[in-house]
């Protein structure tokens, strides 16, 4: 009987999560999308950075963001060995626009404008960087 109850509990809790899900999401993107569209001088955009025809990351466009994000002019491994060492004391997105003149990270991928939030390492010391959506899907 008690582990119908917390079954169905759970179903509920988990329900309510999708329902209200939704709405947080817009209210939050909507935020940002006010932000980004009113003022377009408060970021830095890097073009498309992946190439959908071939499947893999453009080299250029890769390399500028990395760039900006690691504050280095370095190329290739000598770039992400600097990315590296400034994701191991991780940099939120205070910290990259205070290394970027004031200015946000913004990305197009996949044909979304995204505004780059946080950069850390993972478990086994590969960079993570988060990305939240810069405009709303209309």
């Amino acid at each position: 009987m008690f582990k119908k109850f917390i079954k169905k509990l759970s179903q509920l809790v988990l329900a309510s999560l999708v329902m209200i899900a939704p709405a947080l999401s817009s209210v939050a993107t909507s935020k940002v999308y006010a932000k980004a569209s009113s003022d377009t001088t408060s970021y830095d955009s890097i073009a498309e950075i992946f190439n959908s025809t071939t499947g893999h990351f453009k080299t250029t466009e890769l390399t500028q963001l990395i760039q900006k994000i690691a504050n280095s002019s370095n190329t290739g491994d000598d770039l992400f060995d600097d990315l590296v060492e400034v994701a191991e004391s991780t940099k939120t997105s205070a910290q990259i626009r205070s290394s970027n003149n004031s200015k946000d990270v913004n990305v197009t991928f996949g044909g979304l404008e995204w505004t780059v939030t946080y950069l850390s390492l993972d478990d086994n010391n590969r960079p993570i960087l988060t990305l939240w959506l810069a405009n709303r899907l209309n």
